[in-house]
């Protein structure tokens, strides 16, 4: 599962250093697949914070990650800087 997860991010730094302005949305199939996304998402927080804006997503709204909070899906996107 961890090597499946790995894959799947790497994809996603891929996807979006070809696709800077793209928005990358994804969900679980069940709650427990989506707790373990934010698991996995907490974890490298702190490192991908710079680079990457996180967003959680519950009944369509967004807003900024947290690491406690249960959410319906992930929105993930390069963090642009103002210069």
């Amino acid at each position: 599962m961890e090597s499946v997860l790995a894959t799947v991010i790497q994809a996603i730094q891929v996807f979006l250093a070809f696709r800077p302005k793209a928005k990358v949305l994804f969900m679980g199939s069940t709650k427990t697949r989506n707790r373990l996304y934010r698991a996995v998402i907490s974890k490298s927080y702190q490192q991908t914070e710079r680079i990457y804006e996180i967003h959680g997503i519950n009944n369509w709204e967004n807003e900024p990650f947290e690491k406690n909070k249960d959410y319906e899906a992930f929105l993930i996107f390069l963090r642009h800087s103002s210069n």
